[in-house]
């Protein structure tokens, strides 16, 4: 969960009071330093065996989150030994507020921390779920800043009878600071890029824009920041830098003469009149720790135009070396131990890895390895740290999983396959090293499947199973295949609004893009339209083995916005269809050099119009086909395949492959037949030949 985001949702949802921050307000790095723990501490007969885990006084550190996801980070309270994560410094009601007292698993070895009575993780207090232990919520003195904590237990979760065991009871809770961290602030005068994460959907505001810091105090605690958003006037606005929480004060700061657009509270959009906070994540990032809103004049008051969400950041712009793209290695030391058939046929000596560049947080993931989506298995890739010519995966924090085999339905037995270093273990990084020659090397590593199991107390036996060892790799860049503008010229072209005959011509521009983070590519330009805005970053395509398919099945086929009425009750739109005049179906595109070939496609005009239900009546004009003869094009209609479902068995006919996928993309089935039978019952997409179906069982 990003920072803060669950924490917006209920200021919204349940009217949550936000002040505006005064120059008295406490910040993150206000409390890092060193705490005393002070509590009344009762074991119970159960918790005996854990009791030296459990202080009832002992050394608190607070401290910045590494990465400046969350503000700040809490270690020993109780005695417990994982960092909790500070959410945010709440300086209305004077709270540090944890999203979950537990982190990433249990705060003591195997006990988890709960609530007075010992109900969580199963329950909430009296109150409702915003109040649930899973928030905690530590008040603290607004002068001296001592912290009292709510009274809590340490427990062990009962799952037969779905209660807890505690363990351990504390009381009468209290942190009193012991020494201050001293923080030098760096200089942070420079040139910024802001990229926002979660932009707000409904409006057209730029979601990137130029800032530019200069510092206006030797100590580098004050800044002049000039922010130039492309369309409206460029602003500066004074900021303060603690070494940690750099601050912005805005007070109707108007991004228009008309002074009509203006920076406001993200919750309050007639309030011009906020504070824009982001935290050190890096030498290179500021991570957002504040929404801003952007809002203009209304009838009578200013209304919300746009808002940017935490998860923002802010890039120092540096000049560097790309190294995004994908990889192939050979591999002259390879091993194989494993005796399955399966795993000789999947497991070879070459190997491929994608490398990509998050530019928000200017860091390196690897989103695909040996043909494994490790950008799905490890939410966003395997992290890799750069220094100089060198990028190390960084498998050491658990982020090295590359395939999930098997998960059963209680969950307490799962099979993984996962990347391990060249000792066997994940201790070490796995370094891919950039030769001056063009070449790379990647360092040693193991393939293990590892085997979970879980008894009744959830406690996990894990049984590791190695697949294959590969050393010594050698490997390059492979250049990327279809990113570029390309010159298409289908056979046949037909118009059939002559005014329109030089819009669309009898060749005509395709551009492609390949978007790093989703190593994807996308239509960006076709015939001279801007289907990059028009379809939030382009056309999808599908990868084929000689070339991609626009994939305007799922609604992404807008080319141009022709107008469009102030109440949204009308609105007219050049699209892109297939040769049938559908979007059921994909259009192919192969390459020869810069000479592209593109299947049947029309372009259609849709004009819809609302009534007050919102219920849409469609008005569709054929414009102009490209492609080939039109008794090419039925052939190709009438050789499609039927696919539909009756009775718990789906009927195929066409006698091509068919393969049967589950709604959560698991395919099911693979081969050639004309009834499937024996499914569950449930929600199935179905694909033979070009045809592609959802069935219900």
């Amino acid at each position: 969960m990003k920072k803060f985001y669950l924490y917006t949702l209920m200021c919204v949802l349940f009217g949550a009071s936000a002040l505006q921050a005064s120059a008295e307000d406490f910040t993150a790095s206000d409390f890092f330093g060193t705490w005393k723990f002070t509590s009344t501490l009762e074991v119970t007969d159960k918790g005996q065996e854990m009791k030296d885990e459990f202080k009832a006084e002992c050394e608190v550190i607070i401290k910045r989150h590494d990465g400046g996801i969350y503000d700040m980070v809490i270690l020993g309270i109780g005695g417990g030994t994982t960092e909790q994560p500070v959410n945010n410094v709440d300086n209305v009601n004077h709270q540090l507020n944890i999203i979950n007292p537990n982190g990433s698993g249990t705060l003591w070895a195997s006990a988890t921390m709960a609530d007075g009575n010992g109900k969580y993780p199963y329950g909430t207090t009296e109150n409702n779920w915003k109040d649930s232990y899973n928030n905690l919520k530590l008040d603290f003195d607004s002068i001296s800043k001592d912290i009292t904590i709510p009274d809590f237990t340490a427990v062990t979760p009962d799952h037969a009878n779905e209660t807890t065991i505690i363990l351990a009871k504390f009381t009468n809770c209290k942190m009193t600071m012991v020494s201050k961290e001293v923080i030098e602030a760096a200089d942070l005068s420079g040139e910024y890029k802001f990229i926002a994460q979660y932009p707000y959907e409904a409006s057209a505001f730029p979601t990137t824009f130029m800032m530019s810091l200069s510092s206006t105090s030797a100590a580098f605690t004050s800044y002049d920041a000039n922010i130039a958003i492309e369309g409206y006037n460029e602003v500066t606005v004074p900021a303060t830098f603690d070494g940690y929480t750099l601050s912005f004060m805005f007070d109707e700061v108007y991004l228009n003469d008309e002074k009509t657009v203006a920076f406001s509270h993200y919750n309050y959009p007639d309030s011009l009149k906020s504070n824009w906070d982001f935290v050190v994540a890096s030498d290179k990032v500021l991570s957002m720790d504040t929404p801003i809103g952007i809002s203009k004049q209304g009838d009578s008051t200013f209304v919300m135009e746009s808002y940017y969400h935490w998860g923002g950041s802010l890039v120092k712009q540096v000049e560097r070396v790309g190294r995004s793209g994908s990889y192939q290695f050979a591999c002259e030391n390879f091993q194989m131990f494993s005796e399955k058939e399966e795993d000789k046929a999947n497991y070879t000596a070459d190997v491929t890895l994608t490398l990509t560049f998050d530019e928000a947080q200017q860091k390196y993931y690897v989103t695909e390895f040996m043909g494994f989506d490790t950008y799905s298995m490890n939410y966003g890739g395997i992290p890799c740290v750069e220094t100089d010519n060198v990028i190390e995966m960084d498998i050491t924090g658990g982020y090295n999983y590359l395939e999930n085999e098997y998960t059963s339905d209680d969950y307490m037995k799962m099979i993984y396959v996962k990347l391990y270093d060249g000792l066997g273990g994940l201790t070490n990084k796995v370094a891919i090293t950039f030769n001056e020659d063009g070449t790379c090397t990647l360092g040693d590593f193991f393939v293990v499947r590892e085997n979970v199991e879980y008894d009744a107390d959830w406690n996990a036996t894990t049984t590791p199973e190695f697949i294959a060892f590969y050393g010594s790799l050698t490997g390059a860049l492979v250049p990327e295949t279809f990113a570029g503008t390309y010159t298409a010229a289908p056979a046949v072209r037909e118009v059939y609004v002559d005014s329109l005959a030089t819009l669309f011509t009898e060749s005509f521009d395709i551009t492609i893009v390949l978007d790093e983070a989703q190593q994807k590519y996308y239509v960006t330009e076709f015939m001279g339209f801007d289907t990059y805005s028009m379809n939030y970053g382009g056309i999808p395509c599908k990868e084929t083995e000689d070339g991609l398919e626009l994939d305007i099945t799922g609604g992404y086929n807008y080319l141009e916005l022709l107008y469009q009425s102030d109440d949204y009750m009308s609105m007219g739109y050049y699209k892109l269809f297939d040769a049938e005049g559908t979007t059921k179906n994909t259009i192919k595109l192969t390459f020869d050099g810069k000479n592209c070939t593109i299947d049947p496609f029309l372009v259609q005009r849709v004009d819809m119009v609302y009534d007050a239900d919102w219920n849409a009546v469609e008005t569709i004009t054929k414009l102009a086909y490209y492609g080939d003869e039109p008794s090419a094009i039925e052939e190709v209609a009438a050789a499609k395949n039927a696919i539909a479902a009756k009775d718990g068995v789906i009927y195929v006919e066409g006698g091509n492959r068919v393969m049967v996928y589950s709604i959560n993309g698991a395919c099911i089935f693979n081969g050639t037949a004309t009834q499937i039978s024996g499914l569950d019952k449930g929600v199935y997409v179905v694909k033979s030949g070009n045809t592609v179906v959802k069935v219900a069982l």
